[in-house]
């Protein structure tokens, strides 16, 4: 754990007892996939009537376990999910008080609709659209409210999104990294990442891309750390203080983008590129009455928006600047990782849920 961890840590009392009531034992994580209708999208294209694969884990025994999303960043289901480092049995996001439930995201693939599939015609998405395709797979389970969800970048993103679309469906909110709309410095990098993708479409060419994503996503500080990293199968001998980062390096781009295959991975990269919830969505549909409203006026949930102090994709002030207008919560995360610190803070995540699970709803 880094240092600034260590002090957030001591600055926050540990939580003594679980926010949510003890419900029964917790059954078995179960993936499945879930029929969806056709959507309009926002680059005027429209996907087919499409699938969703989904991921979900709560109480052995049917009752009325509140529902906690947890929106997927540029990730999907197969890896380790982001979430499996504070989730479990007598964790903070305990399976047997609430149900946890996850989509992988529309155009990620792995089960969900993406470029691979027929039906899936060629075109740009938004975060519009992935906040409505899982919209509709909440419609398709018949879950009317959401206890609380929480998404990291890309995932933030389509949280907000999500917020904007159906505020009424969503009682508490937890963004980490999540701005109003994407930078041009983001849009920049996930515009850079697609278009090598596009022109040197192999595996090799996509590893590049996640090795270019772990420098860009980390601290300067994190990537000195991870430069004395030892390889599993190193010999003692070839243990010294010679860097290996591109060891490192190597190792993270093949997990992380485990399962993601290269046209799903531009599709996710120009979702987060077209990021912009300051004005409303092209598409409406017969449940949003928008009314000339800006989209950020829509955001009536209680929530706690996370920035990192660390954070060179999604500054921590960005993050700040838009928790003023939303009236929501604002903490600072204190790490060494930049960007992936939901993916090296556990402890402080934990916290942080802990603290979400607990706001008071809005509406």
């Amino acid at each position: 754990m880094s240092k600034a961890a260590q002090n957030y840590l001591r600055e926050v009392p540990s939580p003594t007892e679980h926010p949510l009531p003890y419900l029964g034992e917790a059954g078995l994580p179960k993936s499945f996939s879930v029929e969806l209708p056709a959507i309009a999208l926002e680059s005027g294209g429209r996907v087919e009537a499409h699938r969703l694969q989904a991921w979900s884990w709560g109480p052995a025994q049917k009752n009325r376990a509140p529902t906690v999303l947890l929106v997927q960043p540029l990730e999907t289901h197969g890896t380790k999910n982001w979430w499996a480092d504070f989730s479990g049995p007598e964790q903070m996001l305990d399976p047997r008080r609430m149900r946890l439930l996850s989509f992988n995201n529309l155009g990620a693939g792995k089960g969900s609709a993406g470029p691979q599939d027929e039906r899936f015609a060629p075109t740009k998405l938004s975060t519009w659209d992935l906040a409505r395709s899982i919209l509709l797979a909440l419609d398709a389970l018949e879950i009317d409210k959401i206890h609380l969800v929480v998404g990291p970048s890309l995932g933030g993103m389509v949280t907000l999104a999500l917020l904007a679309l159906a505020p009424h469906r969503f009682e508490r909110a937890l963004s980490i990294s999540a701005a109003a709309y994407s930078s041009a410095w983001l849009q920049g990098i996930a515009d850079i990442q697609a278009q090598m993708l596009q022109i040197s479409a192999n595996d090799e060419t996509l590893e590049l891309s996640a090795k270019l994503d772990i420098l860009l996503s980390s601290s300067p500080v994190s990537l000195q750390k991870f430069s004395a990293f030892k390889t599993p199968n190193s010999s003692a001998s070839t243990q010294s203080d010679q860097p290996n980062l591109s060891s490192f390096l190597e190792q993270e781009a093949q997990a992380r983008h485990q399962g993601l295959e290269l046209a799903e991975t531009i599709s996710q990269l120009q979702a987060l590129g077209r990021h912009d919830l300051r004005t409303p969505p092209k598409v409406r549909n017969h449940a949003e009455s928008w009314l000339g409203i800006p989209s950020l006026r829509k955001i009536k949930t209680a929530q706690i928006m996370v920035g990192v102090d660390s954070d060179r994709l999604v500054a921590s002030e960005e993050v700040q600047q838009l928790s003023q207008p939303l009236k929501a919560q604002y903490r600072l995360l204190k790490s060494v990782h930049g960007h992936l610190a939901y993916r090296h803070e556990p402890e402080q995540l934990a916290l942080l849920l802990h603290e979400a699970l607990q706001l008071q709803p809005l509406n």
